[in-house]
């Protein structure tokens, strides 16, 4: 899903201020609107990304990533480690800025 697609969301992040702090606001309203959310582990920002680690309601973990132009990566597996979604999810993000070697 875009950003733009969300019915709570009026202004694309190259449009706002704190860019960093909109495309945080868009990862929760993303997990809240699908009811995935259950708690926050890890919020990782850099210049090209936002990853965000969380546990869902089966006891598990996730990971999302909003990308700088504001797209979203939001990958279907589950993980039974935070720590395991977390470098997975870096080494996503280095996949898809073009830093993976």
């Amino acid at each position: 899903m875009h950003p733009r697609d969300s019915p709570i969301l009026t202004t694309s992040p190259t449009e706002h201020k704190n860019g960093i702090i909109y495309l945080i606001l868009i990862t929760f309203a993303l997990l809240v609107q699908v009811n995935q959310l259950k708690k926050i582990i890890y919020l990782v920002a850099s210049d090209s990304a936002l990853l965000l680690v969380y546990s869902t309601n089966k006891s598990l973990y996730s990971y999302q990533i909003l990308m700088s132009d504001g797209l979203i990566y939001t990958p279907q597996e589950l993980y039974p480690f935070s720590f395991t979604a977390l470098k997975i999810g870096e080494e996503r993000i280095k996949h898809l800025t073009g830093y993976s070697k």
